[in-house]
């Protein structure tokens, strides 16, 4: 797995932003999976490319040159746009000077809180968004990013699902059942395998908890499994999963996930496209108080919408 917990590209202010990537990365695991890039739009673009599907290439002896195919498969041009997010420390100079039972500066304390909102509205947004809104500051409308399900198995932002145009197979699934049922996880693995991606992870929330467990079970019982001779305790969790096409994946929790929904994806088919990295700003003083806003422009970029796959539990009426 590609654990990235620090920027890597051109114009970031290090110190501060490295301090920002490394606030809890187990609780923002999504994030702290993916690779990042940096972009220079706000609403930014990127193509991708398709392998060509095979033939019989076979020539006769003496062919012309005129004779050999040299059309090639199209390439498809992607989108998303940036979300501007926000947050603000502000206390009064009584506040940063009071003695606290906690060691340590209470404005640091307090700028560590902001920033895991920043960090939690940021994964919030990549699993739980839509498709993306272009931003319209003359009629006061935000930028939103799009989010994961948007850019699987679609070329428009998710409004439409279509079928990779190489293999024919769709990567994004709804169950026949509110919640995601083991079929659907081996359908949906079984796709990935079609179109040639790599899965690595599936990610779910508690919801997810029982179909999961599940999967480990045997005529209806719980299997027992320990980890050593010495352990007697019974692990229900299925840790990873292998299916009959011999693909592993791996099983996360992610809190901050769609309830009744699974991911599936390799996390180097990812990335945060950052257009500003987080930044502080100290705002003009107009009283006995001290106030910095942190702000960050950001957005979601995936390499190729059949490399992922999602499965939604069946609406409720």
């Amino acid at each position: 797995m590609a654990f990235l917990f620090s920027y890597e590209h051109e114009g970031v202010k290090d110190e501060f932003a490295e301090t920002v990537a490394n606030i809890a990365p187990r609780d923002f695991i999504f994030q702290s999976m993916i690779g990042m890039k940096k972009i220079d739009n706000r609403l930014h673009k990127w193509q991708i490319d398709f392998d060509e599907p095979a033939s019989e290439n076979a020539y006769k002896e003496g062919m012309k040159w005129s004779e050999v195919d040299g059309s090639e498969t199209p390439t498809i041009v992607l989108e998303n746009h940036c979300q501007k997010m926000a947050v603000a420390v502000e206390m009064t100079s009584e506040s940063m000077l009071q003695a606290y039972w906690a060691s340590g500066d209470v404005y640091d304390r307090e700028t560590e809180k902001k920033l895991r909102k920043l960090k939690r509205d940021r994964e919030v947004a990549f699993l739980t968004n839509g498709k993306y809104v272009q931003a319209d500051d003359k009629n006061n409308i935000p930028g939103k990013t799009g989010g994961f399900k948007s850019m699987v198995s679609s070329e428009d932002g998710g409004t439409t699902v279509i079928a990779d145009p190489l293999s024919g197979q769709k990567t994004y699934f709804t169950s026949t059942s509110t919640t995601p049922t083991e079929d659907d996880i081996i359908t949906a693995l079984g796709a990935l395998w079609v179109t040639g991606a790599h899965p690595e992870v599936i990610m779910v929330n508690n919801t997810m908890a029982t179909t999961i467990s599940a999967m480990q079970e045997e005529g209806g019982a719980r299997l027992k499994v320990f980890d050593g001779e010495d352990d007697k305790g019974i692990n229900f969790e299925v840790n990873t999963i292998t299916d009959p096409l011999g693909q592993t994946v791996k099983v996360i929790y992610n809190r901050y996930m769609p309830s009744n929904t699974v991911y599936i994806f390799n996390s180097q088919d990812w990335q945060r496209a950052v257009f500003r990295a987080p930044d502080t700003k100290e705002t003009p003083e107009d009283g006995d108080y001290k106030k910095i806003v942190v702000v960050s422009d950001e957005s979601l970029e995936h390499r190729n919408p059949w490399c992922s796959a999602v499965i939604e539990g069946k609406p409720t009426a």
